[in-house]
């Protein structure tokens, strides 16, 4: 809820509060996937779905833990919309007429980094196990692409990054409440 953080932090504490009390810390599943619907739907109207999927992101990402995982490999929730959010920036790019690749000044720095690390999972691709090889592919896509996709979908906010810096600052303050109220019950 980017205009009403609030609201959106009151959202948050009721509905935690609620379903651990009446069926244990097994539905914070589920009530983590409900608000993460209603960011989706409620902010779709102010920034589009594109930056309403990459919100949801963010605020899955504070709950980024083993819990909320499937599969042996460790797929967290966010990784799917993840993969959306990435199909359609690749979609928007290659939908512009100005798609040629332009190499910056400060982009041969960032080129050489990505070259590295490049380089040394290549490395661990010739040494190690099938299930690290995995674990590596994993880690690149999901790690490297969310800066990607953040990184883009947050540059449309520059001409209102108060509502994108409430927003954040809303999620944190939540995580706070929260923390309290555990260590306190």
């Amino acid at each position: 809820m980017i205009n009403r953080p609030a609201l959106f932090i009151a959202l948050n504490i009721i509905l935690y509060f609620i379903a651990l009390s009446l069926w244990g810390f097994e539905a914070s599943l589920y009530v983590l996937i409900a608000i993460t619907i209603f960011i989706i739907a409620y902010n779709f109207k102010y920034v589009g779905l594109k930056n309403s999927l990459s919100l949801s992101i963010v605020y899955l990402l504070v709950f980024d833990s083993a819990f909320f995982s499937f599969t042996s490999f460790k797929f967290r929730i966010w990784y799917p919309l993840l993969l959306i959010v990435m199909f359609l920036q690749i979609a928007e790019y290659l939908m512009r007429n100005d798609s040629k690749i332009k190499l910056k000044k400060n982009s041969v720095f960032i080129y050489s980094v990505v070259l590295l690390l490049l380089a040394y999972s290549f490395i661990y691709f010739i040494f190690e196990t099938t299930e690290f090889k995995l674990h590596i592919i994993k880690y690149w896509l999901f790690s490297v692409g969310l800066i990607i996709v953040l990184f883009n979908s947050f540059k449309t906010f520059e001409r209102n990054y108060v509502r994108l810096l409430d927003y954040l600052i809303s999620i944190f303050v939540f995580v706070c409440i929260w923390g309290l109220i555990q260590f306190f019950f």
